[in-house]
């Protein structure tokens, strides 16, 4: 499925300096492009000895990693004209809430837009919302080794329960287990993302946990924690089916915020874009990582 881009001239009234320039754009790129690589090569040993379940949280680790640098540094290039790849470096005003429109920190960067959204289209990046432009396939559940239950969101189309919501709640799962895994905090993750937003909650009152779908793992019988009630039993683990789906979640947001930024500075097509077989229901034989591998359980991604 191809993503449609609505891209305007750039206005009139922008700041007279943008600094994101191409070059600029290709660096970020690159970087991100060598963190999901790391992911992809992950997976694959995984694939070769399933065993290697201690790989689970690096691969989420290394993947969140990889937006959050990517997107962070978007926005640094885009305000700096000084920056650089080489001497970047984390912005408290940047890091909690530019990677993730829908969070706590998101909603207290006191805007009414989301962060990432102001950030670029104040320094004359983008002349419309970057979100607008995040239409993707969003896996919702897994199975061993499988990303499943994909389906397509559009953040900016209604209903927003099966857009907005959908993508949001798969970016801060990912982050929700990320901190896990940083952190070592399993259980206590696990817990929060069983919480389930009630329908007469504000967005105010609404944090992470409330996006957050259940990460735990999918296998009853290794752990016996099977209870009633409880829709998500077993220890509290990264499997790899979910870590899969979330290097398919950032491998598709990082790519589309490359081509959106690109198409609307005008910027001829190089290889900044990510690698197209990383897209495809099955990998290409003789392309590594992951030659000939059904990474995303038959789905192929939206680029």
């Amino acid at each position: 499925m191809q993503r449609i881009v609505g891209c305007s001239a750039v206005a009139g009234d922008y700041p007279s300096g943008v600094y994101l320039t191409e070059d600029r754009l290709h660096e970020i790129a690159k970087d991100a492009r060598s963190g999901l690589r790391d992911c992809l090569k992950m997976i694959e040993l995984h694939a070769r000895d399933s065993a290697s379940a201690f790989l689970n949280p690096g691969i989420v680790l290394t993947a969140v990693a990889a937006w959050e640098r990517f997107i962070v540094d978007v926005c640094l290039a885009s305000e700096d004209a000084n920056w650089s790849v080489e001497n970047t470096g984390w912005e408290r005003k940047y890091d909690s809430a530019v990677p993730w429109p829908g969070s706590r920190a998101d909603r207290q960067a006191n805007s009414a837009a989301h962060h990432v959204n102001e950030v670029l289209m104040s320094n004359g990046a983008l002349s419309s919302p970057l979100t607008a432009s995040w239409r993707l396939h969003v896996p919702t559940a897994y199975w061993g080794a499988d990303p499943t239950e994909w389906r397509w969101a559009e953040y900016s189309s209604a209903p927003p329960e099966q857009n907005r919501h959908l993508i949001r709640e798969a970016m801060l799962g990912a982050k929700s287990a990320r901190d896990a895994a940083a952190h070592r905090l399993y259980y206590k993750k696990a817990r929060e993302a069983q919480g389930y937003r009630r329908l007469d909650m504000t967005d105010d009152e609404v944090d992470q946990r409330d996006w957050c779908y259940v990460w735990q793992s999918d296998n009853t019988y290794k752990t016996g924690r099977k209870t009633a009630g409880n829709p998500h039993p077993g220890r509290p683990t990264i499997q790899h089916g979910y870590a899969r789906g979330v290097v398919a979640l950032v491998i598709q947001l990082a790519d589309i915020t490359i081509e959106t930024l690109r198409e609307h500075q005008g910027w001829a097509a190089r290889d900044s874009q990510l690698p197209a077989e990383w897209f495809c229901r099955t990998m290409p034989a003789g392309r590594e990582p992951c030659a000939g591998m059904t990474l995303w359980n038959g789905q192929e991604l939206s680029r």
